[in-house]
């Protein structure tokens, strides 16, 4: 008799989830009954595939309809949601949960408000996020979970709180992802500031916790897993935190007529040491290499950076493609008209890496466009900069096993400036008295 009950239960409520769809009259009826207080108490502890129909009612039934989000809003927030995430910490009812507080606040300021500044809002936000990102669902599923942390992540704040209150990797994976592409949707209108020191910290150490943590043997584990949406774990945190980084610089260098007393993000990330962090990270990668991951070439022809007395702690390997991009991009960004960006990379030796860097690498889109980017950002206002590379010269020229193997060899004439010569395969003897020679 139990066990009938709840089907008759269950049926019930499948009943109601299919009333709601496309029929107001159907809604105002349930509205007048008190609907959401009545599949509030249905809920049963052990009911996993009950309390999804329940989510189910409440997303269709607040579909278009102030009415109904007015009365779930008031029942389900927040306690009903938290026991209901917390409690059965389910995949599907996690997405429903995100769908059906996207439908009430989507046009709702102060609930929106709501949910971002208050701490009960914050953590039914955590938990949604927490379980759908440790499960697996395609792009349809996610949408309403991501199209509403970007709506949360507009007010101020939010992001930060959110990305302690949820586990690594996942979790901070999702909420940082979400925010990067809020800022690169509405790069042009921003209006709320991301002037914070709380923010540029959080950026700051999380990437550099993260690129730590990426081992040598994550990387061998997965090394066919080279584009960015293949990847996870470590080296997804890292390619969300470089692009939310890029984001973030990229909107602040937009604004050329920016109050040179009022203090902003960048100002921000340069206090929090950020710039030593990234050129670190860019010198662990050794010299660019234009046959590296290419096809064609084995891993002995590629020439790799010697680590045996290397005392970086940072990755010597790409994590992903347009790793090393994504580095250059923002050293770009952050030091466009910023005097104090560009002095404290020359301090670090920051411009010889970059100007490095002004090649071309398979497995590094644009490197050379954006190396020169930032080497121009660097020579606009800087006159030791401009000094400091005009003073450089040219001591060697770098061997590559590729171009010896055809009779190749790159070397610096007596003029100072690069040859290639022609040397014979076996002998290994300049060819140069058979007319070989070019320069």
């Amino acid at each position: 008799e139990r066990k009938a009950s709840e089907d008759a239960k269950l049926d019930a409520l499948r009943l109601l989830r299919n009333l709601c769809v496309d029929n107001e009259g159907a809604k105002r009826e349930m509205r007048r009954a008190g609907v959401a207080q009545v599949v509030c108490d249905a809920l049963e502890p052990t009911r996993v595939d009950q309390c999804k129909v329940v989510m189910q009612v409440l997303c269709n039934y607040t579909l278009e309809f102030q009415e109904g989000q007015e009365e779930v809003w008031n029942v389900w927030f927040p306690l009903a949601f938290q026991n209901v995430l917390e409690g059965y910490k389910d995949a599907h009812v996690s997405a429903m949960a995100a769908r059906t507080i996207l439908h009430c606040v989507k046009e709702n300021r102060a609930w929106t408000e709501k949910l971002a500044n208050s701490q009960s809002g914050r953590r039914v936000m955590a938990a949604i996020v927490q379980v759908t990102s440790e499960n697996s669902f395609d792009g349809r599923e996610c949408e309403s979970l991501e199209e509403l942390l970007k709506l949360l992540c507009l007010e101020h704040g939010f992001y930060t709180a959110l990305f302690h209150m949820v586990e690594y990797p996942p979790g901070k994976v999702q909420v940082t992802s979400a925010f990067s592409r809020c800022l690169a949707e509405k790069r042009e209108r921003t209006t709320f500031s991301l002037a914070s020191y709380e923010l540029a910290k959080l950026i700051r150490e999380n990437l550099d916790l993260a690129a730590r943590a990426c081992t040598q043997e994550q990387i061998n584990q997965t090394e066919s897993l080279r584009n960015p949406e293949e990847l996870n774990g470590m080296p997804l945190l890292v390619y969300h935190l470089l692009g939310l980084l890029r984001e973030v610089t990229q909107v602040e260098a937009c604004y050329e007529n920016r109050s040179t007393q009022k203090a902003d993000i960048l100002d921000q990330l340069y206090d929090t040491g950020i710039l030593k962090v990234l050129v670190e990270m860019l010198v662990s990668l050794g010299v660019p290499n234009p046959f590296k991951l290419q096809k064609g070439y084995s891993e002995e022809q590629t020439k790799k950076p010697d680590t045996s007395e290397s005392t970086s702690v940072f990755p010597s390997f790409h994590l992903y493609i347009g790793y090393r991009t994504d580095i250059v991009a923002t050293l770009a960004n952050m030091c466009f008209r910023r005097p104090c960006c560009q002095d404290e990379l020359l301090a670090l030796g920051g411009v010889e890496v970059v100007l490095s860097n002004c090649q071309v690498e398979s497995g590094s889109p644009l490197l050379r466009e954006w190396s020169l980017v930032c080497i121009r950002n660097l020579c606009e206002q800087s006159e030791p900069i401009r000094q400091h590379i005009a003073s450089l010269q040219l001591l060697d020229a770098e061997r590559h096993p590729e171009l010896e193997g055809l009779g190749l060899r790159v070397e610096i004439g007596s003029n100072g400036k690069p040859a290639i010569r022609h040397y014979d395969a076996l002998t290994q003897k300049p060819l140069e008295q058979h007319g070989w020679k070019v320069e």
